[in-house]
């Protein structure tokens, strides 16, 4: 069928690539992307052992619209069984990274076992390599986008920090860290960076010239330039603009929705100072994804470096963890980002030792120093431990479940997570509507399947929460 590009199924122990066309049957049924990964894995579910085992299957897709021009086509699912819920994970990236992968003439990448030495892959207009490079181990992603940026100039890289090399079951995968004109983005969530880590597989870069086959390419054309008008012509336009999902920490916070203090508030005192008009007074410039006319990345200074700041990052590293300023949260981001973290869930897990010791449940004998609410220095430096697996931070890097299994005391009743996947930043006694999407997700507690607070503000139901938490 026009319009689609290749499967490329990549055989890291034995060195073997095979790339073939799509059948009908895949197209007509789940269109690409999410639904493409999906199959894939359950295809293979039989003969994975679990997520950090060479039998486990690294999906990469992207959709039918990257690449084209059309307003929004640039997502990329990365699935597996995830490290850290020990069922079907998967996790969305925006920028450029499915973009030159369907330049390259690929549609999908389905990686199975384990490289002999640290590798990375190169898609490069219709043909892939295993290329193995040992010297890229143990480099932030920062550093190895740059090295391999300079030996390919004009492309896009997938690659894991020392958190996926290390196997943290919520490392992440950064695409794109060292270009400044691109949106810096994460797959952040249910582990993919270990699934890459336990594969020796450093890296991928995508590098393409093609175009993708387009049945009605003025029709496209048309329906994009209606749809990107009906875009600039909402209301919300200008603040998406300006702010970008950080304008969202004032209004969870207004509804009693934005975890503070491992989310045993809803509501932060310090939210102006970690807010989007406070990002937006600091920010340093703005990026965007592929064929997006929202600029929403907002890049704030971080060390002698820069981060970009999304909601979530804020809500779970901010507020959650008591941190009062906003160059305390840009650089807690930072260092996730530098060894390849989830924010969501290193936020999470922090915030539950944080509330262990205000509790009692946890001393300085466990972890080694003693960790209070709004002591950004110990954030940091558990952000290292999880990341490096030192000390208490071996356990941390599990996951919040497990650091409540292993507390015990009644903690799991404070221990936020669905499935194992700790709850992104919103809180959920504030919002049934939200608390049921968050029930019945697949992959665990994510925002990204359905963000429907919003229809329980828009209902008037936020006032459910105050009265609720008490009972």
């Amino acid at each position: 069928m026009r319009g689609y590009g290749k499967i490329a199924e990549i055989d890291l122990s034995g060195d073997r690539i095979e790339a073939r066309e799509p059948d009908e049957r895949l197209i007509q049924d789940f269109i690409g992307g999410r639904g493409w990964a999906a199959y894939a894995i359950f295809k293979n579910l039989d003969g994975i052992l679990h997520g950090t085992h060479p039998s486990n299957v690294l999906v990469i897709a992207t959709g039918p619209l990257a690449a084209t021009g059309f307003l929004g086509g640039c997502k990329t699912s990365f699935a597996a069984i995830s490290p850290q819920t020990g069922i079907y994970g998967d996790s969305s990236v925006g920028g450029y990274f499915g973009y030159m992968m369907r330049k390259a003439g690929f549609d999908m990448l389905v990686i199975r076992g384990a490289a002999s030495q640290p590798s990375y892959l190169l898609i490069d207009d219709g043909s892939v390599e295993i290329v193995s490079d040992p010297g890229l181990w143990g480099l932030s992603s920062r550093e190895a986008d740059e090295r391999l940026r300079s030996r390919y100039g004009d492309c896009s890289i997938a690659s894991i920090g020392v958190a996926g090399e290390k196997l943290v079951n919520f490392a992440s995968i950064n695409v794109d860290w060292g270009m400044r004109e691109r949106r810096h983005s994460q797959a952040g969530r249910t582990g993919m960076g270990a699934v890459m880590g336990s594969k020796r597989l450093k890296a991928i870069v995508a590098r393409g010239s093609g175009e993708v086959d387009v049945a009605d390419p003025e029709r496209l054309r048309e329906v994009n330039r209606r749809l990107i008008a009906e875009v600039k012509g909402s209301p919300n336009y200008e603040n998406w603009m300006k702010y970008g999902t950080n304008m969202t920490v004032e209004w969870a916070n207004s509804v009693e929705a934005l975890p503070t203090l491992n989310f045993q508030k809803t509501s932060f005192e310090y939210a102006d100072e970690i807010s989007g008009k406070a990002v937006h007074r600091s920010q340093i410039r703005v990026s965007a994804c592929a064929n997006c006319v929202i600029p929403c990345g907002h890049v704030l200074k971080a060390d002698d470096d820069a981060v970009t700041v999304d909601y979530e990052n804020i809500g779970m590293l901010g507020s959650n963890l008591g941190l009062k300023k906003l160059s305390e949260v840009a650089r807690a981001n930072y260092l996730c980002d530098y060894y390849g973290l989830d924010t969501i869930s290193t936020g999470a897990v922090i915030g539950f030792v944080m509330e262990c010791f205000q509790r009692g449940l946890l001393t300085e004998d466990d972890v080694g120093f003693r960790v209070e609410w709004g002591d950004a220095e110990k954030v940091y430096r558990l952000i290292e431990m999880i990341a490096r697996r030192k000390g208490f931070g071996t356990l941390m890097a599990l996951g919040v479940k497990a650091v409540a299994d292993y507390v015990r005391g009644g903690s799991e009743k404070f221990a936020m997570h669905v499935k194992r996947l700790e709850i992104s930043a919103y809180d959920h006694r504030a919002a049934p509507a939200m608390a049921l999407s968050y029930a019945t997700c697949d992959i665990g507690a994510h925002h990204n399947r359905s963000w429907a607070i919003t229809y329980d503000v828009q209902a008037g139901r936020t006032s459910y929460g105050r009265d609720k938490a008490e009972k």
